[in-house]
């Protein structure tokens, strides 16, 4: 069932989302899938990014974005500060970067609808945090 706050507001969401995938041009090695489980820490501090399956070419901000989504997610932390206060996203333009969360929560919110692959059945409830954990800061974002 969708979300009435979305139903309400999905020509908008969709108009903010195809503004953000005009932003995605770049040619930085992105990781699109930074998330705690997905960093490793090693005895000296030192921090290892992991799992790269969805490596692509896009802005040099996207991960720092996408990172704050899991922030989002498990809360504790100003997202909107953070996006405003860390060297790689303090100069986007909001219209891109709220873009690119409305295509985010969109994808989330339709994968989580669907059967989970094999081998990994708690993905789509997950899928579906992430959707949950967008919808409000989207909400905010596009009044």
């Amino acid at each position: 069932m969708l979300d009435p706050w979305v139903r309400g507001h999905l020509d908008q969401l969709r108009a903010a989302a195809d503004r953000g995938v005009a932003a995605l041009a770049g040619d930085t090695l992105c990781h699109v899938d930074v998330r705690a489980d997905n960093l490793l820490l090693d005895a000296t501090g030192r921090v290892h990014v992991v799992d790269w399956p969805w490596a692509c070419r896009g802005p040099a901000w996207l991960d720092t974005a996408l990172l704050l989504v899991n922030v989002r997610l498990h809360g504790g932390h100003d997202t909107e500060a953070l996006l405003r206060r860390l060297r790689l996203t303090a100069e986007v333009d909001p219209i891109a970067l709220t873009g690119v969360y409305a295509g985010l929560a969109g994808f989330f919110a339709d994968s989580a609808r669907r059967p989970p692959p094999h081998g990994i059945p708690t993905v789509r409830a997950f899928q579906q945090a992430q959707a949950d954990a967008l919808l409000p800061w989207l909400a905010a974002r596009l009044r």
